[in-house]
């Protein structure tokens, strides 16, 4: 018996069943038998990691047996399980990396609700989100963390909803909301907050573009999620009507996409450290109850977050001493709004569900715009395209306005991908053909070029002529008559044949003596034929044409056969 919970397919990413069966079989069926088991199939095909569906629901004793050898397939290979509570056990460097961090969506949700508690069906730990000020959402936040090693909660799918629970816009509209507006902001909160926190941030599609999906009904603990959870995304270019779950909201959409590319941009936010700065609920001031701050810092820069819960506005004092000297002027990364370090601190004041991502201003602006990829080649190739000498130098080139081009991944013949760290790289071509050679360049903050493509062909051996041959070869009778001349051969080239030609010449004169003094002695018709005059000179053995084939390919390479038609004399 066995139980394959949601079989999903994730980006990346190879999606287990667990099956309770503990069987041997079962064991070298999954990971054990060398070359004929999944895990490693997967991985020589390319998969990146795996996620284990109901992790929890077998042994610790399956799992410290498959670490060791999925780690020998791929030692980079992210060990990721659906675990909901606590999940310290799987996670002590023994057994699983990572898992989806549920815990992680019901204090964010909590938190970006600010007043308002939520009950649903599918929630980790009882079905309750509850309202969380400030220092409770620290409070849990600093729990979570105290429960798995620093590695771990670097590596957590922090998520703010799945296949497996209500959609976030819909657990984040309360009553008396002005249709979808607030639950917008409180979505924008809650992504702010999972692209700034230690882990990674986890996107359930269509988030990212403020799909709406109700529930439509109701069990015995609250709404449900499924089906309503697994809506189609609202595509513009495909039938149906969009604005059943729809229309993509592009704001939403570009909000994410800022996000994305900050957490790219910067290092503090994805492996810097984590200190509270504020939770605004426990100061004296009253202007700043609904306000969260902390500092990432690393990669030699410093962070800034801070966070508006509340309905209203928040103006907040945020301890920055530590960080940040006097006068330092900051900017935030999202609304390009300044501030300066005074007596420690930076004051600021946030719209309601609103918050902002401070940076020392001299950092570069967050970086939206793709880089430019280019190839050029050397030397140039010909008028035709071709080059008829080896090596042909490619030479890769990016540029990038704004965080700095970080890579190349060129590919050559459709074959594996190469990467090259920074913005420039050579490739040497010597074989004979078309070489195609396409390349991407991708700045520091993910933003990825369109693909720069170039056609390298190479042609070093020059056009065979065979089975050449002139009829007649002889001219006899010589009455100065011009007499017409097949010139038969056959000509090929192993790539591109581009003409061939035909040239004459003569061991005498046209006008020697004794030959009659007449012009032309020869015209070339074709690729193919001739005109000849019937005569020689009164002196010496007679006259000898010779007919020259020459055949060029479209690399310029050329190859040449002689043939001879002789006047000869005595006839």
């Amino acid at each position: 018996p066995c139980s394959f919970g949601d079989y999903e397919a994730w980006f990346g990413f190879g999606s287990l069943p667990v099956f309770r069966d503990d069987s041997a079989e079962v064991r070298d069926f999954f990971y054990r038998a060398p070359g004929a088991n999944v895990t490693q199939y997967w991985y020589e095909r390319g998969a990146s990691g795996w996620r284990f569906d109901v992790a929890n629901e077998i042994s610790h004793d399956w799992w410290k047996e498959y670490r060791p050898l999925a780690k020998g397939y791929k030692a980079d290979g992210p060990l990721v399980g659906e675990i909901w509570p606590d999940a310290s056990q799987w996670l002590a460097g023994d057994q699983l990396d990572s898992v989806m961090n549920y815990r992680f969506r019901k204090n964010v949700l909590g938190f970006a609700r600010g007043q308002f508690n939520w009950s649903d069906n599918d929630n980790s730990g009882g079905n309750t989100i509850l309202a969380l000020s400030p220092s409770q959402f620290d409070h849990a936040l600093r729990s979570v963390r105290e429960d798995y090693p620093t590695t771990a909660t670097a590596a957590m799918l922090n998520l703010i909803d799945s296949h497996d629970t209500n959609r976030s816009l819909y657990v984040l509209t309360v009553a008396g909301d002005a249709g979808l507006a607030q639950a917008k902001e409180r979505l924008k909160l809650s992504a702010l907050f999972q692209f700034t926190y230690p882990g990674a941030p986890m996107v359930y599609y269509g988030d990212e573009a403020a799909l709406n999906a109700p529930s439509l009904a109701n069990g015995p603990n609250g709404p449900e999620d499924d089906p309503y959870n697994r809506a189609p995304y609202p595509w513009a270019d495909e039938a149906g009507d969009t604005s059943v779950y729809g229309p993509a909201d592009q704001t939403v959409v570009g909000y994410y996409t800022t996000l994305a590319h900050m957490r790219k941009q910067h290092p503090a936010l994805r492996t810097g450290s984590f200190e509270t700065l504020l939770t605004g609920d426990k100061t004296p001031s009253t202007t700043d109850d609904n306000t969260y701050a902390f500092a990432r810092a690393g990669g030699g820069e410093t962070a800034i977050v801070v966070l508006n819960n509340g309905a209203g506005g928040n103006t907040a004092n945020v301890p920055v001493a530590a960080y940040f000297a006097d006068g330092t002027q900051l900017r935030d990364a999202l609304s390009g709004a300044t501030y300066t370090v005074n007596g420690g601190s930076v004051n600021l004041t946030l719209a309601a569900r609103n918050g902002a991502v401070l940076f020392d201003a001299s950092s570069a602006p967050v970086d939206t715009t793709a880089p430019v990829a280019t190839i050029a080649v050397n030397p140039p190739a010909n008028s035709g395209g071709w080059h008829n000498s080896a090596p042909v130098t490619v030479n890769l080139t990016a540029t990038d306005d704004g965080s700095g081009v970080k890579e190349l991944r060129y590919w050559i013949n459709d074959r594996s991908v190469t990467v090259v760290e920074g913005g420039a790289a050579s490739i040497q071509i010597n074989a004979e053909g078309i070489t195609n050679i396409s390349v991407r360049a991708i700045d520091n903050a993910g933003n990825v070029s369109q693909v720069a493509t170039r056609a390298v062909k190479l042609d070093l051996t020059p056009p065979a002529i065979s089975g050449a041959s002139a009829n007649p070869s002889v001219l006899s009778s010589p009455d100065h008559k011009m007499r017409d001349v097949t010139v038969g051969y056959s000509a090929s080239d192993n790539f591109s044949l581009a003409a061939c030609t035909l040239g004459v010449t003569s061991n005498e004169p046209i006008n020697g003596a004794g030959d009659g003094d007449t012009a032309p002695d020869w015209e070339v018709l074709d690729a193919h034929h001739v005109r000849l005059r019937a005569e020689r000179s009164g002196k010496g053995a007679g006259r000898v044409y010779t007919v020259n084939v020459t055949c060029a390919d479209a690399a310029g390479n050329t190859s040449n056969h002689a043939l001879t038609v002789t006047v000869p004399r005595g006839r």
